[in-house]
């Protein structure tokens, strides 16, 4: 196995980023993922939803050699 490779973010219009994953892309775009994050963030005074999709890609991907 490789080291894994840090996640891109590409830019969409209106200061947008989506992640440069499909699979995290799905992850994050789930139906009430939207809703479970707000939650989290009310409940903890905050959420830095790049760094869970980054720390999610570091998880959950690995490249093979």
């Amino acid at each position: 196995m490789t080291a894994r490779k840090p996640l891109r973010w590409y830019d969409l219009s209106h200061g947008y980023q989506v992640p440069g994953c499909d699979a995290c892309e799905d992850f994050i775009s789930q139906p009430g993922m939207a809703e479970a994050i707000a939650t989290v963030g009310i409940e903890t005074g905050g959420v830095n939803v790049r760094r869970m999709v980054e720390q999610y890609h570091a998880n959950r991907h690995q490249e093979a050699l």
